[in-house]
């Protein structure tokens, strides 16, 4: 897979593809309009005055030109986006993405299957199908772009704007909050990964399972009913639709932060040590396999993440933060902010400010073999 591409001039979709055709043309044309522009200056300059030559120059270049140049490009303009995909909500698999600050919560539906999926940072679809996006905010005002395969669509508090993507290419693309909404604005990226239908099938169903990794416990693993999480936006949601009030969408889309009350005081405590340096890779003391894992799921309980985050078969409920059933299975964590291994899941958990200032999550104070067992586990939900 290569690495995720986030630029226009590289479309791997329909849509991307007419927007950096259209971006192509505008720009061809602004360039030969300056370059017109240059030559008539420089001719202004090097040949004498005449008012015939004045008068020709204003009415040529000034109304004879520009009318029908600019009435040729809007019309052409306005055609091309008439063939933008508009958004359909009968397609098979259906996602709503919520946005929260700073991370997005993404929820897949499986019109055909029923199957359901919770969770966060990454989004992936089927190469040649169509996927639609109900698209909204549980707080402020954010905004969906991922270049390489749409445009960008404004996600509004309240409100759910529909979207429908296809990517042609398989490939890691990257997504970006593209409206300002807060300190950590610029670190709210989303991974994009467009596989084959096969793979994606199996990933589905793969994640729609509760976490299995408790290695100490495997009959308890084994013995636990897959749950379904909360369905997300019905298919009667239509682009442009309203919500009934920003409080009532906030809590149909699975919550918004900052925590309050008991969760925000039970979910850590203290302030947390921590570094840039270790978040981004500096290797962790090494800890028996099997004894981190089972010990990390019992500090997960004790230390109340469960009050924010969910781990289906282990605790649900928490709708705070972000999902972390299959959290091992993304390619990042923070929302595209740091690499997924023990030494970052170490160094966020127990120091979230110092890689990202800001976060909404707390720092959470545990002792060095509690903190080593439970990024073990975390580091094990494939």
């Amino acid at each position: 897979m290569t690495p995720a591409l986030q630029s226009v001039l590289s479309p791997a979709g329909p849509d991307a593809a007419l927007l950096s055709r259209l971006g192509w043309v505008l720009f061809a044309v602004g360039a030969a309009i300056f370059l017109l522009v240059a030559v008539l200056v420089l001719a202004s300059v090097v040949r004498k005055r005449g008012r015939s030559w004045s008068r020709r120059l204003v009415v040529g270049g000034g109304l004879v030109l520009p009318l029908p140049l600019l009435a040729a490009l809007m019309a052409w303009s306005g055609w091309q986006a008439s063939m933008l995909t508009w958004p359909f909500s009968g397609t098979r698999i259906q996602v709503t993405v919520i946005a929260h600050m700073w991370w997005w919560e993404v929820r897949y539906r499986d019109t055909v299957t029923g199957r359901e999926v919770v969770l966060a940072n990454e989004l992936r679809l089927p190469v040649g199908e169509r996927v639609y996006l109900a698209l909204a905010s549980a707080d402020v005002l954010h905004a969906f772009w991922v270049p390489a395969l749409a445009g960008k669509v404004d996600m509004v508090p309240g409100r759910v704007h529909g979207l429908t993507l296809r990517a042609d290419t398989p490939g890691r693309y990257r997504g970006q909050c593209a409206e300002y909404c807060g300190t950590q604005h610029a670190a709210m990226a989303l991974d994009v990964v467009a596989v084959a239908p096969g793979e994606f099938a199996a990933w589905l169903e793969h994640q729609a399972a509760p976490a299995a990794s408790i290695a100490a416990a495997p009959a308890a693993a084994s013995a636990l009913a897959v749950k379904r999480p909360e369905a997300g936006l019905p298919e009667s949601v239509l682009p442009g639709a309203a919500v009934s009030g920003s409080s009532d969408a906030v809590a149909r889309l699975r919550g918004a932060w900052p925590p309050t009350g008991a969760a925000a005081a039970s979910a850590a405590t203290g302030s947390g040590t921590g570094s840039v340096d270790g978040l981004r890779g500096k290797a962790a003391a090494p800890i028996g396999a099997d004894q981190g894992i089972h010990r990390g799921r019992e500090v997960f309980l004790a230390a109340r993440c469960n009050a924010c985050h969910t781990v289906r078969g282990v605790a649900e409920g928490g709708t705070l933060g972000p999902d972390l059933t299959h959290v091992a299975g993304r390619a990042r964590i923070a929302a595209g902010t740091l690499p997924m291994n023990r030494a970052a899941i170490i160094g966020w958990i127990a120091n979230p400010q110092a890689a990202k200032p800001g976060a909404r999550m707390p720092p959470a104070s545990l002792p060095p073999d509690d903190l080593q067992a439970l990024a073990s586990w975390l580091e094990s939900l494939q």
